[in-house]
């Protein structure tokens, strides 16, 4: 199951606020941050951080680093300082999660023509 953008904006509202458990964001801190998403998503893809091709769809995976990373980048423009530690924190593990992938899960296959009985050796 992934997240949905709703849940992004939530959560890095909270993140940057320290809203309380079930309580809301208001609909202009909402707004806020969710017009800066697809830059911010777009930014993590371009610096080869972390790709996601839709704010709509953040993956389990990603997304408390997600989050972090970009409360982070918005905590200015919410009047908050950054903290430049936990942005890099969040990064790294968004680069690790990006390296490890999760490939298919299926063997792997030498090239019938690559195979040294067919050359001849």
């Amino acid at each position: 199951m992934a997240y949905s953008q709703d849940d992004l904006i939530r959560e890095v509202v909270a993140e940057v606020y320290g809203l309380a458990s079930g309580q809301s964001p208001e609909t202009e801190d909402a707004a806020r941050v969710a017009a800066r998403i697809p830059a911010a998503l777009a930014e993590m893809g371009r610096l080869n951080i972390f790709y996601i091709p839709d704010g709509a769809s953040v993956p389990d995976e990603a997304f408390n680093s997600v989050v972090t990373y970009i409360a982070q980048i918005l905590a200015p423009s919410f009047l908050q300082p950054r903290n430049p530690a936990a942005q890099d924190i969040a990064e790294s593990k968004l680069r690790t999660l990006q390296r490890i992938g999760r490939g298919t899960g299926q063997m792997l296959r030498v090239d019938g023509a690559l195979s040294s009985r067919r050359r001849g050796c």
